[in-house]
């Protein structure tokens, strides 16, 4: 019988952890590519002026023209801070919206028509909450299982287990409160891939010089 030591029972929990932020964040993005929809157009912010840099269909880019100001969507004016995505959240496909913008200083009133995501966006999202982050929460997995123990490995089971990418397409307002929980802890632990990669790689396969030189952080 194999017999694992305390550390590896703790190192454990930062994949199981992690298993539990990922199918939450997946779940959240399916749940929204289902109850959203597409307008067919992108913005970028350029000295707090939401500027529209691109129309993804022909009949949109008939009415919209790359280098148009936005100004309101449905009557509301936007602020510096406008999201495409978020503001189109909980709208269903063929939902008609009023756009309002400048064109050489000249304001027009455009009526378009929401679409359905793209096959090729779907694929994007699934691929980039469920796909990736399982496979990195399996190397996490083995890697803790099969460590002996050995620092080096629990730590790049560490790294992995929290490298999970986030596709920041919903808002947590409509969320449950579950979800709310686990996206807001997750979020910020996620962020700690980078310094246990970069710890990772001052050790692995030897002690970098500094760490030599600095022998109580190579403990």
């Amino acid at each position: 019988m194999i017999r694992r030591h305390p550390t590896q029972y703790l190192t454990l929990l930062v994949p199981i952890l992690g298993t539990v932020f990922a199918v939450t964040n997946c779940w959240l993005t399916v749940r929204w590519l289902g109850q959203s929809s597409d307008p067919e157009w992108t913005t970028i912010n350029r000295e707090n002026v939401v500027i529209i840099v691109r129309a993804r269909s022909v009949t949109t880019a008939s009415l919209l023209h790359s280098g148009d100001q936005l100004v309101s969507v449905n009557d509301e004016t936007i602020t510096h801070n406008f999201s495409v995505f978020r503001n189109f959240e909980n709208t269903r496909p063929g939902t008609h919206y009023k756009v309002g913008i400048l064109r050489d200083g000249r304001p027009y009133d455009l009526e378009l028509v929401t679409q359905r995501f793209s096959p090729m966006f779907w694929a994007g999202a699934i691929i980039a909450t469920s796909i990736v982050p399982l496979e990195y929460l399996v190397c996490s997995f083995l890697l803790v299982l099969f460590s002996d123990n050995n620092r080096r490995a629990l730590l790049l089971a560490a790294a992995l287990a929290l490298t999970i990418p986030e596709v920041p397409l919903f808002s947590l307002n409509q969320a449950p409160t579950w979800a709310q929980l686990i996206m807001i802890v997750g979020r910020p632990l996620s962020y700690l891939s980078f310094p246990f990669y970069l710890h990772f790689s001052t050790i692995f396969p030897d002690p970098s010089p500094i760490l030599k030189r600095l022998s109580s952080l190579a403990r």
